[in-house]
């Protein structure tokens, strides 16, 4: 649930495109351990798209979503 609203504000999918309560909803799910949602998290901040880029959290995030088993979210925290 969660991680639809995060995918659809990040998108514009049926909403307005607002990072902020993307940022919102995924952290919520990441916080349930939806390793997807934590690497949408860091993407964000990595891309700064409509946020400042913020490296360290991107990092924190990606870091999580390798600690949840999703393998992308390892390359992510390595390449940080």
């Amino acid at each position: 649930m969660f991680y639809n609203a995060g995918d659809a504000y990040a998108n514009g999918n049926g909403v307005k495109r607002d990072y902020k309560k993307a940022i919102e909803y995924h952290d919520k799910a990441c916080d349930k351990k939806l390793a997807e949602s934590c690497l949408a998290i860091a993407s964000i901040y990595i891309g700064g798209d409509g946020i400042e880029d913020d490296h360290n959290k991107a990092f924190e995030y990606s870091k999580k979503a390798c600690g949840y088993g999703l393998k992308e979210g390892c390359f992510i925290w390595v390449r940080s």
